[in-house]
């Protein structure tokens, strides 16, 4: 709803049917027995936020939501990999993002978004997420952008660590948390009014002391490094 001529109001409901199917084993290493009555429970996550979008002077531009969340967790019972039935997520969502367009080419964006989601290894977990965002159009056609992400990662729930395949937790661990470090660098050409070549580059860096107890090789740290290259054709027509 457009309420003045640089202004909005956006209400948002969101909603999905998530299912896992039921493994015929759940061991992935050799050694642990295979638990096939176990399974994830089902869950129906709904989503409600209520924001506003205003330019608040042709610089700078300001966007705001919050609202709520819930996980709605489906079929927890003494069946279910989940140790607890206090499974679902029940809280709040929120964001916020500040823009400002340096100079005509330059575009800079600032925010933070709090959101639930979907998880193997857990009824869900949470991120808590501060971003830095950069557009630069270089020459014509020529564009690059460049991200920063960090991510404050907690799981609800755990699930019996025998369903991934390991005897257990580093510590008899109950809950865990991580921090992700997302580095992305993005770089665009359009060749055509109707194609655009791109390439990308990004580097995640998943910090956690979380450990999983593994039969066949002992403990087996949670956290990792990933490199990702990718290259795109974006043809519109």
């Amino acid at each position: 709803l457009k309420v003045l001529p640089q202004t909005s109001v956006k209400l948002e409901i969101r909603s999905s049917y998530i299912n896992y199917y039921n493994p015929s084993t759940a061991s992935l290493v050799t050694g642990v027995p295979a638990r096939p009555n176990l399974v994830l429970p089902s869950s129906v996550p709904l989503r409600v936020t209520l924001g506003a979008s205003t330019l608040i002077v042709p610089a700078l531009g300001l966007t705001a939501y919050a609202g709520y969340g819930n996980s709605f967790e489906i079929g927890v019972d003494g069946s279910s990999l989940l140790t607890k039935t206090d499974t679902s997520y029940n809280n709040f969502l929120a964001g916020a993002e500040v823009r400002v367009r340096l100079i005509g080419r330059m575009r800079l964006a600032l925010g933070y978004a709090r959101d639930f989601y979907d998880s193997i290894f857990a009824s869900f977990f949470t991120d808590d997420r501060l971003y830095l965002d950069y557009d630069h159009n270089l020459w014509r056609g020529l564009s690059a952008r460049v991200r920063f992400d960090t991510y404050f990662r907690s799981y609800g729930t755990l699930v019996d660590p025998t369903f991934l395949g390991y005897t257990g937790y580093g510590g008899n661990a109950t809950t865990r948390k991580d921090v992700l470090l997302n580095l992305s660098a993005e770089l665009n050409y359009r060749v055509l009014s109707w194609m655009q070549l791109g390439v990308s580059y990004s580097l995640l860096d998943d910090i956690t002391d979380f450990t999983f107890i593994s039969p066949a090789i002992g403990t087996v740290n949670a956290a990792f490094i990933k490199h990702a290259v990718l290259g795109k054709i974006d043809i519109a027509y």
